[in-house]
């Protein structure tokens, strides 16, 4: 653990930052480029004028700015004043921004386009640049910062947690000290929360945050256009950039990958080490506290699909339904505990009651660590399947699947059965349409599976996912209708 005495706050960091590398580039965003100095002066003015608008520490706002490079800025300068605030994202609906709002009580908003709040809440329209406004002084500064992140939820209730500054410090440094002084571009919009996120981490750590570009620039010509020394994708955009790679070739050699957020088949994982990048590195994480697990170059492609070891600060255990440890290799409960983690979701006492129990953390997923160390996921509590007694872990069978050359990815679900519990059925996405047939790949996963292989596999041309890039499975579910056991 860290030492939270000795952590500073981020506005303390970017001070440090400005002093100690002034001329460092700190975003490189579609209006140009913005060096530390330039941040620390940008986000000082904007708490400035947002305190002379009625901003106070200890408010919560919600944040509908679609401009990235402004919406980091003014990011920063509300952890200045300590005001608390979640980001309402435009991709986001009505109904989801009202509850948003109600749930961690939200009194107004500040946005760069034309924006309405449920219940006529204030929105505050934020001008082009900060006007002039009168110097903070020092009692300004409030202690009660804080970001809300949502997750996405199993329920579609999205899950609140809220962190402080001195949170997402240890965060940064437990998970990403890579990152210091790197130049770090992650496709996904700083609207959506781990994205934000991971910016915040960068800036703490010194690096530069590169920003998307116009939708006209691919990942290649980012990357060797601005540099980027590291790459963060999902799991279905790293799919997008093998496809993009047998045109035109792999990434500049200076760039590093990670990707995460979503399992990564063995297969993507080999295609984009031979095809996109050598230098491939995998995190499994969780919005609750960051990063869990690491793996590195070495171990990436290894037959397992391992997510790689626990971080150095961060206690990890697999454990049986009645808490206690499970021997090495033996499929259980993950549970972790590490600096910077929340310990509740604001609004949902069920839940919290749930996921975080006597200083542990409960992420619902199924996973076994091997006798090195590495640990290997099994999927979701939620997904585990028991047909006629026999427990079938989803990502078994999607392992399976994809092994086949002729497949590129892979979800299985169940089907419930008053008769037989769940039954286990699949969809596939085929890297060439035609390559294979439903009653070829059912052939095969028998085979390979026996009494738990899928009992129906659907060819589809893609999957539902949700904004974080997830399957979407009881959308595939939905798709199949009602089982027919075999």
């Amino acid at each position: 653990m860290f030492d939270s005495l000795i952590i500073p706050t981020f506005s303390d960091k970017l001070c440090n930052w400005a002093a100690e590398q002034p001329d460092h580039i700190a975003i490189d965003g579609p209006q140009g480029a913005i060096s530390y100095a330039l941040l620390k002066d940008l986000s000082t003015a904007w708490a400035q004028w947002l305190h002379l608008e009625g901003l106070r520490g200890g408010a919560t706002v919600g944040l509908a700015i679609r401009d990235e490079t402004l919406h980091l800025v003014v990011t920063l300068s509300l952890l200045q004043l300590g005001v608390k605030h979640i980001t309402l994202a435009s991709q986001d609906s009505a109904v989801q921004h009202a509850y948003l709002c109600e749930t961690v009580g939200v009194a107004h908003c500040l946005a760069d386009f034309d924006f309405s709040l449920p219940d006529a809440l204030p929105v505050l329209r934020l001008p082009a640049s900060p006007p002039d406004a009168a110097p903070l002084n020092d009692s300004v500064r409030n202690d009660d910062a804080g970001i809300y992140l949502t997750g996405s939820g199993t329920t579609g209730v999205p899950k609140i947690v809220c962190f402080t500054e001195l949170q997402l410090a240890e965060q940064a440094l437990r998970g990403y000290g890579d990152y210091q002084r790197e130049r770090v571009y992650r496709t996904a919009s700083v609207e959506f929360n781990n994205s934000k996120r991971l910016r915040l981490y960068t800036l703490y750590l010194g690096g530069c945050c590169v920003l998307k570009m116009g939708n006209d620039k691919s990942i290649h010509d980012m990357c060797r256009d601005h540099h980027v020394t590291w790459l963060e994708l999902a799991t279905f955009t790293a799919q997008d950039c093998v496809r993009a790679s047998q045109s035109l070739g792999p990434l500049p050699a200076f760039t590093r990958a990670r990707l995460g957020g979503a399992r990564v088949p063995i297969e993507l994982r080999r295609d984009f080490t031979k095809m996109v990048c050598s230098q491939l590195h995998i995190s499994y994480g969780a919005t609750e506290l960051g990063g869990m697990t690491f793996c590195g170059p070495d171990k990436v492609t290894d037959e397992r699909e391992t997510v790689g070891s626990p971080l150095p600060s961060v206690s990890f255990e697999i454990v049986d339904d009645t808490d206690q440890p499970v021997p090495t290799g033996v499929v259980g409960h993950v549970r972790v505990k590490a600096a910077g983690m929340a310990d509740v979701y604001i609004g949902n006492d069920e839940a919290s009651q749930r996921t975080f129990r006597n200083g542990w953390f409960y992420p619902s997923d199924m996973a076994r660590m091997d006798a090195d160390g590495y640990v290997v996921l099994h999927g979701r509590r939620d997904d585990l399947m028991i047909l006629n007694g026999i427990n079938i872990f989803p990502a078994e069978v999607e392992r399976m699947l994809e092994n086949l050359p002729e497949v590129m990815e892979a979800a299985c679900f169940p089907l419930k059965s008053s008769t037989h519990g769940e039954i286990p059925v699949a969809a596939v996405i085929l890297r060439n349409s035609g390559a294979m047939t439903s009653a070829e790949l059912l052939s095969h996963a028998r085979q390979a599976l026996g009494v738990r292989a899928p009992r129906a596999i659907a060819v589809v041309a893609e999957f539902p996912r949700n904004t974080q890039g997830k399957v979407v499975k009881r959308q595939l579910a939905d798709q199949f209708g009602a089982p027919t056991a075999r």
